[in-house]
């Protein structure tokens, strides 16, 4: 029988407890924004964290960077903006190695194109 439970040391349980009690306060958090228009999130992200109104619901690809400007991940989606706007949840939803890539990041890049394919080509 496999084991199919991931686990977790309490810190990082007790960081999850934590930040589902903020949420109390999240309407607070949402009056503030980044210089891109988009709500804080309070922590790195919030550096380029682009306005989901900004992202194109069109197929693409996009790139996230590290702080030297070296590209860290590489995806294609067929709706940018459904797929950029699932690494903007709170951390505590996100795996915990979506979790590293996200906090690591410095920017965030994409670029649209005509169709799924064309961005699987890419």
């Amino acid at each position: 029988m496999t084991n199919d439970i991931e686990r977790h040391s309490p810190e990082v349980w007790r960081k999850a407890a934590d930040s589902l009690r903020g949420e109390a306060n999240a309407s607070d958090a949402v009056a503030k924004v980044n210089r891109n228009g988009a709500p804080l999130l309070g922590d790195t992200r919030d550096l380029f964290r682009p306005k989901t109104g900004d992202i194109p619901a069109q197929p693409g690809v996009y790139k996230w960077r590290d702080g030297e400007g070296r590209v860290i991940y590489v995806g294609k989606a067929k709706s940018l903006r459904n797929r950029l706007t699932n690494y903007f949840q709170p951390l505590y939803l996100l795996h915990p190695r979506t979790q590293t890539m996200v906090l690591t990041a410095r920017s965030l890049e994409w670029m649209v194109v005509g169709t799924e394919l064309g961005a699987l080509t890419l």
